[in-house]
């Protein structure tokens, strides 16, 4: 099992996550994207599709894996679906939470893409510094994460905040840029893999037309569409999370 995490995010996400079986069954494969967490920190072109897809099939060969049930959050959903578009001999099965199909729901941050040079200066990243010191900061944006803003209290948040913080400018613009291009629609209906999608109700970040349009447009898929919950079901509704991908899997969720 691989699993990927997404943007401004890092390996340390899938520590908590409640998996069935996860040791008993699967032999799980994580990693920090570049950018992200202890990764290097390439320069701002380095942002496509096409590097993080490439690199994820490295990882995947160095390491002699294949029929994989790949696992993406958010963009990592993004990833991963690329990843078995380009090179299915790797992937079994899918399951994607919260994924990016496209980026169209980015385009109310158009207005930043002309200050690309502007805003990738160290002066800039000192801002970022100290908007990082201080966590409470963060609050606001975070509160768009999760349907209950009680989640604020809890180290979800905390964990979450931490791996924002390990995140340069370059990455977190690079991977705006790279989400607002993408659009794997013309591709998805040859995708031949199964696939499980899990997405909440209220997500705020992807919103969860994402996931119906995915369900909609992969020929072997189910949707599943959590309630009371946001861009992180694992979190907020743990249990309905594993349950789901138990029955998926077909094996006892491990609670």
């Amino acid at each position: 099992m691989l699993l990927v995490h997404g943007h401004a995010s890092s390996q340390d996400l899938w520590a908590k996550v409640k998996l069935p079986d996860a040791e008993q069954t699967y032999c799980r494969y994580t990693l920090d994207l570049p950018g992200h967490a202890g990764s290097d920190k390439p320069p701002l072109e380095w942002f496509s599709l096409e590097n993080y897809t490439d690199l994820l099939a490295q990882f995947c060969r160095r390491l002699h894996l294949r029929d994989l049930v790949v696992v993406g959050h958010s963009m990592g959903g993004l990833l991963c679906l690329s990843l078995a578009l380009t090179h299915p001999e790797l992937v079994s099965k899918l399951i994607l939470i919260a994924p990016v199909i496209e980026g169209s729901f980015l385009a109310y941050l158009d207005f930043l893409l002309p200050w690309e040079k502007i805003i990738c200066q160290p002066w800039s990243q000192l801002m970022l510094e100290l908007y990082n010191f201080y966590p409470w900061l963060a609050a606001p944006i975070a509160a768009n994460w999760y349907a209950d803003p009680r989640m604020l209290l809890t180290d979800s948040f905390r964990q979450a905040q931490a791996d924002f913080a390990r995140c340069p400018l370059t990455t977190l613009f690079g991977n705006f840029k790279l989400v607002r291009r993408a659009d794997l629609r013309p591709h998805l209906p040859r995708l031949q893999r199964p696939v499980l999608i899990i997405a909440g109700e209220q997500d705020r970040v992807v919103p969860c037309s994402q996931s119906s349009l995915l369900a909609q447009l992969v020929p072997h898929s189910e949707l599943i569409l959590v309630p009371r919950c946001g861009h992180l079901p694992f979190d907020e509704q743990p249990e309905l999370f594993a349950a789901a991908v138990g029955d998926y899997l077909g094996v006892s969720p491990n609670l």
